[in-house]
């Protein structure tokens, strides 16, 4: 895992030497182990890499990595799962690689293949490759959005890096706060892509490449798609048939994930696993146990017992044999925590889970280098039960008349809003229902977020949110309950869930691999027909059936927890002077927040009568990161401090 940076300048000029070297500092946490620069074409292309080793750990694996007698040039960040597989094929071509790393395994795959080789390609990755003789730069990023790579340009400067703080000071608009970005933080805690917190400064979406011409006269980047889950819902795409029975589907799932998660262990340095003690992590656990023996677990608790799995955790790794290992979070580490975390996020993000992985991380960070997750369970297989909540509301009312929707919609549209008035409001009062998946995404702290001062509702419909919720229509064919599995597998899933495990693990310098989103795991879910996901009266049921296999029932079957904070009784309590100190009417108004508004959101909340914690702490987390990120990069970048 590790940081990069790629500029390309058609008249020369590339950011070169201490400014090449101050941007890859900037991601010095992605890779502690080494970084290292390339100035090439002279001077119209430079590139710059920080190094985490984890295969093979030599200097011959270092980075920027070239080939071809210099004509080929590669700078990545992520796995390559079956470069064994790819490394067989290119030796058996006469290929003599000289390490025993991945990405001389995907610097030649590149060479020899060109951009038609990213099919062949299993893993999470995000690089750079550089063509000179060709003429061309191909920047990609891998199918599902587990690695970052952000993009930016102008006419005479484009750059490309794991994180935004190489890209701001390009020139343009990588400065300016985009309203649309900003509203959809405040409302749903993430940035969709492909957006971020700036308007001149682009995500690559997953599955999704970037080409320049190396030979022209101003940068003209060719965006394209690479891969959609399309590919794989198609019927021909399918393992199995849809009515095969289900222990066949059972069976070819628990091959698919134990595969995923054997060569998801394979490095050089200690590897682990982060056991929350749910469905998700206790099936990586088992696998892992099973494929490697013993195994190191951690686990993070709480002293509040509504949010604390500790106990859940330790259970199932008594019966797997793993070293478990516990962290019990304080209030005063959660206040260090957010002292570090804006930084580490840089740009502004409020899933208020990211601190305790960021806690947890840090904690096994101390005994391994990398850490398997059960991120993507939720998702594949239907485990949220706000999916089968809804499908059953639109049952009850898809036939309901227009002027009682009409008048749900006005009783509940107020802010600040119950969870009550909210769930009327999703489940009756949408006034498109086509749309009436967004409507419950978009709608919920829209009327707050508007309050606030963040701008008008209706900016949420121009939002990568909704484009998700687009996206999600178009692949699920009229299935609602696969819409929503699919809006969230292309939003939620990448700009919030990867996103969380990418910045909360590599602030610590540790490795997040995600074995549920493994290419083999993936393609079985996409073609798995729901009702082997969502049966007796639960989602994830397939899942439950094989981790039953490894994990007695008992262990892992409880309401779905996650790692929770108790945020409704710390923000205010033990997090009080920290919040009441962010929320002061002056930052308020320097971050272009109205605080009348908050102020009556605080009151709402403090009361008892409304809960408002999931969107109080999305405000704080932005206010946070406007004084502490935005405007200090800011400062630094007109001192000459940024490249």
């Amino acid at each position: 895992m590790c940081g990069i940076v790629a500029f390309f300048a058609p008249g020369g000029g590339a950011p070169a030497g201490a400014r090449l070297e101050a941007a890859c500092a900037t991601q010095a946490l992605r890779g502690p182990d080494g970084a290292g620069t390339a100035v090439l074409a002279g001077g119209r292309v430079s590139l710059g890499h920080t190094r985490l080793a984890v295969l093979d750990l030599s200097r011959a694996a270092d980075q920027p990595m070239s080939a071809g007698q210099g004509r080929h040039w590669l700078v990545f960040n992520g796995e390559i799962y079956n470069h064994a597989e790819l490394r067989r094929h290119l030796e058996a071509r006469g290929e003599r690689l000289r390490t025993r790393s991945d990405t001389e395994v995907l610097l030649r795959w590149l060479m020899r293949h060109g951009p038609a080789g990213l099919d062949d390609l299993e893993g999470m990755f995000a690089f750079v490759h550089v063509d000179l003789q060709a003429g061309r730069l191909l920047a990609a990023r891998d199918r599902i959005g587990v690695k970052p790579l952000y993009f930016a340009h102008g006419p005479a400067l484009a750059g490309f890096a794991s994180t935004l703080a190489p890209l701001r000071g390009l020139g343009g608009r990588t400065d300016a706060i985009d309203p649309v970005a900003r509203f959809e933080m405040l409302t749903s805690k993430y940035v969709a892509g492909p957006r971020t917190i700036y308007a001149g400064i682009e995500k690559v979406p997953p599955g999704g490449c970037v080409e320049l011409d190396l030979g022209a006269d101003a940068v003209a980047p060719v965006r394209r798609a690479w891969w959609s889950p399309g590919v794989w819902l198609a019927p021909q795409a399918a393992p199995l048939a849809p009515d095969a029975p289900e222990g066949q589907w059972a069976d070819a799932l628990d091959a698919a994930l134990a595969g995923a998660v054997a060569r998801q262990l394979v490095a050089d340095v200690p590897v682990g696993v982060l056991l929350s003690g749910g469905v998700d992590s206790s099936l990586v656990a088992a696998l892992a146990a099973r494929a490697g023996g013993a195994v190191d677990t951690f686990c993070v608790g709480w002293a509040d017992a509504r949010c604390d799995e500790s106990a859940h955790a330790r259970r199932v790794a008594a019966h797997l044999g793993t070293r478990h290992h516990e962290l019990t979070v304080t209030p005063a580490e959660v206040l260090q925590a957010l002292t570090a975390m804006p930084g580490a996020f840089d740009e502004p993000f409020g899933d208020a889970s990211a601190v305790p992985l960021y806690l947890i991380s840090r904690f096994a960070r101390q005994r391994v280098t990398v850490a398997l997750t059960g991120d993507g369970g939720d998702e594949q297989f239907f485990g949220y039960p706000r999916y089968h909540l809804l499908a059953r509301a639109w049952a009850w009312t898809e036939h309901a008349p227009g002027w009682l929707r009409a008048g749900v919609r006005a009783l509940t549209r107020g802010a600040p809003r119950s969870r009550a008035a909210h769930a009327a409001s999703a489940f009756l009062a949408f006034p498109d229902a086509a749309r009436r998946y967004e409507h419950f995404v978009l709608d919920n702290f829209a009327a707050l977020a508007e309050l606030c001062g963040a701008g008008p509702r209706a900016t949420l419909w121009a939002s990568g949110l909704a484009a998700a919720g687009e996206r999600g229509r178009a692949l699920a064919g009229g299935d609602f309950l696969r819409q929503m599995m699919l809006t969230d597998l292309g939003g939620y899933l990448v700009d919030d869930c990867l996103t969380k495990t990418d910045r909360a693990t590599m602030a610590c310098s540790l490795e997040a691999r995600v074995p549920l989103l493994d290419e083999a795991v993936l393609r079985l879910s996409l073609a798995m027909p729901p009702r082997l996901s969502w049966a007796g009266g639960r989602g994830k049921h397939l899942l439950r059936r094989v981790l039953a296999r490894y994990v007695p029932p008992a262990l892992t079957e409880r309401p779905k927890m996650g790692f929770g904070v108790p945020l409704d009784r710390w923000l205010f309590a033990e997090l009080g002077a920290f919040t009441n100190e962010t929320l002061a009417r002056e930052n308020l108004l320097r971050a272009g927040l109205d605080p009348q508004g908050v102020a009556r959101v605080v009151r709402a909340h403090r009361s008892g009568r409304v809960d408002h914690q999931y969107f109080l702490w999305p405000i704080i987390c932005y206010v946070r990161w406007f004084h502490e990120v935005h405007l200090a990069g800011a400062v630094s970048a007109s001192g000459g401090g940024r490249p």
